[in-house]
């Protein structure tokens, strides 16, 4: 975003590609295809998962091989669904589980199910993930402001806007959760 034509036909030598959102996969694919660079997938969202994704990094440099730890899952905590895109929402997601919680992504969008696991769903409509929401019985929903009115009673909504859900109605409300910020934006939507 925002580089000239020059620094693009450069991309050729990279080492390996970081896709912080899955509107990058394909060039990334691309790239893996015709020139072999390995690629990664997540966002440095939080302390564990920014260094899981950084160690993700050397890894797929030394192997040449593709890497996905935005779809890690763990945990046996308090259950969180997080509503977002697959490769943003699902680094939140490892995160989570990092953090202990019994972390699942629900991504309504398109293509999803490339980069989903056991757990996670690609439910699309409203009426899918209100019904999804009211069997999984989360403890917190961490989602755009625009689905705190689908969640089940006494069910703690944690609003993250996102453009591709509530385009730029939140865009003043959109926190940078890189490496720790997570982690206190987190603290401070519990306590």
């Amino acid at each position: 975003m925002g580089d000239s034509l020059e620094t693009l036909a450069q991309a050729g030598k990279a080492a390996v590609n970081l896709v912080v959102s899955y509107s990058g996969l394909a060039a990334a694919e691309y790239l893996y295809h015709c020139f072999g660079i390995p690629y990664v997938c997540g966002v440095p969202t939080g302390t564990a998962f920014s260094q899981m994704l950084a160690d993700a990094l050397r890894h797929a440099a030394e192997s040449g091989q593709p890497e996905s730890p935005c779809t890690y899952r763990g945990g046996n905590g308090r259950t969180v669904a997080v509503i977002g895109e697959n490769i943003t929402g699902g680094s939140l997601t490892a995160q989570l589980a990092y953090m202990g919680y019994d972390a699942k992504l629900i991504c309504p969008l398109p293509h999803a199910e490339s980069l989903l696991t056991d757990g996670d769903s690609d439910a699309a409509s409203e009426e899918e993930i209100e019904a999804l929401l009211t069997e999984m019985k989360p403890d917190a929903v961490i989602a755009d402001p625009l689905y705190r009115f689908i969640l089940p009673n006494r069910t703690k909504h944690i609003g993250l806007p996102h453009y591709a859900f509530s385009g730029r109605c939140f865009e003043t409300q959109m926190p940078d959760l890189t490496a720790d910020r997570f982690d206190l934006w987190l603290q401070n939507q519990t306590d």
